[in-house]
């Protein structure tokens, strides 16, 4: 089966659900240089952009909470572990949209990524969007939690570089034994299912919210 789908991404276009997808290339999104250099980054810069902001974020949230050692550690892997629930809707609920104003900007964010899968300059989230989505979540957070937001916002932000280093490895290597499921899972739902398969750092939510692919609900 995986050298089924190997034999498949190969290919420069295929379609999947009448939508062209190219295994090469790159789509130019604004005829404005500056606004297109933003839409792209790389590995380097993105533990340059988000590194800091775990440092910093930690920082604050040790200098601020005034709780104990032990408990600044509960919120930061809380942090670290509500990130696979907030990688789940975001991506299911948001980068999925389709129409109107919402669809446009989730083709901006990560439209064009299901287009060209294999554009490695579009696999991170760029620092000005990012930077963005952080500060927002870290608001909303502020409003439960004052300032504990700022521990868990560090572990997510954590859990984010997680994820943006595995979800790199899934689509720029082969698949490797260590790799394998993970590779197939994601790429199940690049190439055959869009609708399916939102995890990738885990396959929890999709079994909780009943969006696993055929193949794993058979298996369940």
């Amino acid at each position: 089966m995986i050298v089924g789908f190997l034999a498949v991404t190969m290919e420069k276009t295929i379609r999947v659900k009448g939508k062209a997808i190219h295994t090469k290339g790159s789509k130019k999104l604004f005829k404005n240089t500056v606004l297109e250099l933003l839409t792209h980054t790389s590995p380097r810069v993105t533990l340059l952009t988000y590194v800091p902001f775990v440092i910093i974020l930690t920082w604050l949230g040790i200098s601020y909470t005034r709780l104990s050692p032990a408990a600044n550690i509960a919120l930061y892997v809380a942090g670290v572990f509500s990130w696979s629930l907030t990688e789940y809707l975001l991506h299911r609920f948001l980068f999925h949209l389709q129409k109107g104003f919402g669809g446009k900007i989730a083709y901006l964010l990560h439209g064009v990524h299901h287009e060209y899968p294999k554009d490695y300059s579009r696999l991170f989230m760029p620092p000005l969007p990012g930077s963005i989505i952080i500060l927002s979540i870290l608001g909303f957070l502020f409003l439960f939690i004052d300032v504990n937001a700022l521990m868990v916002m560090a572990g997510m932000v954590n859990g984010y570089l997680i994820y943006s280093i595995l979800h790199y490895r899934i689509h720029a290597y082969p698949p490797s034994k260590r790799f394998r499921r993970m590779w197939y899972y994601h790429t199940n739902h690049h190439y055959k299912d869009h609708d399916s398969a939102y995890g990738i750092t885990s396959k929890i939510w999709d079994r909780v919210f009943g969006t696993l692919p055929k193949e794993d609900k058979r298996k369940s």
